[in-house]
């Protein structure tokens, strides 16, 4: 779903697989049941063993991450002995050194956690990351509101029908609906119906 929320999130994904080559997680508009949106590229394996095992109950970087603001570096969040013991393991499988950065906006919550298996972040890729990281969270949790007329074209277009067929649902004219359409594609920030459907679509808009 974030490719069609997040620009060039194919490319983003790609520079995210370079900058932290043991892995990455990121999370938008956390709630009790976990995010809406979530990406993890984490190795398969310690992702079983995390789910199988509850980690997320003890990991001191999840932890700091439902509550933290900002960005901090792992070896700089401070932890007890048993999640001492966690992390020691997460080093087994090449997440030794880490960095995580998390906000509140639009009141929800979103994350992003990088790890890699040979050094420390620079203060340079942190700064950059944060940048990032902001940029995405705004393009995730940025407020849309559409009017009624928007919506309902929106979702006859993701059931397949042309602009004719609409415009004879609705009985105005196709230039009603490719206003309407317009208008859309101005709020969504998007360039063609198939984005706008797509975009609707993943932020739950219709």
């Amino acid at each position: 779903m974030l490719e069609q929320i997040i620009p060039e999130f194919h490319l983003e994904k790609k520079m995210l697989n370079k900058i932290a080559p043991a892995g990455w997680v990121m999370g938008y508009n956390m709630a009790y049941t976990g995010p809406e949106y979530m990406e993890n590229a984490y190795p398969e394996e310690w992702r079983k063993i995390y789910e199988r095992a509850n980690y997320w109950f003890i990991d001191p970087v999840a932890n700091w991450s439902g509550s933290g603001e900002g960005f901090i570096r792992w070896s700089d969040i401070k932890y007890p002995p048993d999640r001492q013991k966690f992390m020691n393991h997460a080093r087994v499988f090449g997440l030794k050194y880490g960095a995580s950065f998390a906000t509140h906006n639009a009141g929800c919550r979103s994350f992003l956690t990088l790890s890699h298996n040979q050094r420390e972040f620079t203060d340079q890729e942190i700064s950059m990351m944060n940048t990032k990281f902001l940029s995405w969270v705004a393009a995730v949790t940025r407020p849309i509101e559409l009017t009624e007329p928007e919506i309902a074209v929106l979702r006859l277009f993701r059931s397949g029908l042309s602009r004719s067929q609409v415009a004879e649902a609705f009985e105005v004219s196709e230039a009603t609906v490719k206003r309407r359409m317009h208008d859309a594609n101005i709020k969504m920030g998007c360039k063609t119906t198939l984005q706008a459907v797509a975009y609707a679509t993943a932020r739950k808009l219709i």
